[in-house]
């Protein structure tokens, strides 16, 4: 007697059910701007880096043309001078403060640069601020009568 068992089909599952469906939306619901956020914030930061690069680029330049002016025989005086510079195809606002320091003979030169020429006023509000010491005349080159 071979006599067949009939064979229970279980019905399989197809697809998801409308409850999670609605877990898994409101997980992407509360991931996503949590995620576009940080984003946003990362941009930011990234921009702002890359300010600060170009603006100690621009106030690195003004310090070296003024080395080269001393090199060149020229006699540094205090006082204070600003300008604009087109660098990386920005326009920069620089400014320099020179005064003179205790030592004698020796200035210190504070450079500032930013993207706003109103944002030139104080250190806090410029994107760099530079500062160097150089000596006011012939100070220590040689062939210039200076001390050596």
């Amino acid at each position: 007697m071979n006599r067949q068992m009939p064979i229970r089909r279980s019905v399989l599952q197809q697809g998801f059910t409308l409850i999670e469906v609605m877990v898994a939306l409101l997980v992407l619901g509360i991931a996503l701007p949590a995620l576009m956020f940080q984003l946003g914030t990362q941009l930011d930061g990234t921009q702002m880096i890359n300010n600060r690069t170009q603006a100690a680029w621009v106030a690195q330049d003004q310090l070296v043309l003024l080395q080269l002016r001393q090199a060149a025989g020229e006699n540094l005086s205090a006082g204070e001078w600003q300008g604009e510079v087109l660098n990386a195809g920005r326009l920069w606002y620089w400014k320099r403060n020179a005064e003179p320091t205790p030592a004698p003979g020796l200035l210190r030169h504070t450079i500032r640069v930013a993207d706003e020429l109103t944002e030139l006023s104080s250190a806090d509000t410029a994107l760099v601020s530079l500062d160097a010491y150089l000596m006011t005349g012939a100070f220590g080159i040689p062939g210039t009568g200076g001390a050596p």
